[in-house]
């Protein structure tokens, strides 16, 4: 989505190559759910450019400088809420809770 309201739109995008601890990925499976309809229709605000179907899976292309854990070619699934794998909520079972959370519409994460 090209504003924070409007209309899905399918286009062709030309990505950087990943940066310092980023990966590139190819989603083989995306979809499409209610939280994607809230930003179609302005009730959530996001940060512009926003590429919906968060929810999907696929195969890691290629890991930029300081990935450690993660190498090209791995598989991988998406989910709505970030899961670090290492903060105290992850650590016990409760992902739902991560620490990434607070970086949810920010397009960030946790500082490394």
């Amino acid at each position: 989505m090209w504003q924070s309201k409007g209309e899905f739109e399918i286009t062709e995008l030309d990505v950087d190559p990943p940066q310092a601890n980023e990966v590139l990925v190819r989603f083989d499976y995306a979809g499409l759910c209610h939280t994607d309809e809230h930003m179609r229709t302005g009730d959530l605000a996001f940060a512009i450019p926003m590429v919906g179907g968060h929810e999907g899976s696929g195969v890691i292309e290629e890991v930029g400088p300081g990935v450690r854990n993660l190498k090209a070619g791995d598989h991988f699934v998406t989910s709505w809420m970030p899961y670090c794998g290492s903060c105290r909520f992850c650590l016990t079972g409760q992902t739902n809770l991560c620490d990434n959370g607070r970086f949810l519409m920010g397009g960030t994460n946790l500082p490394t």
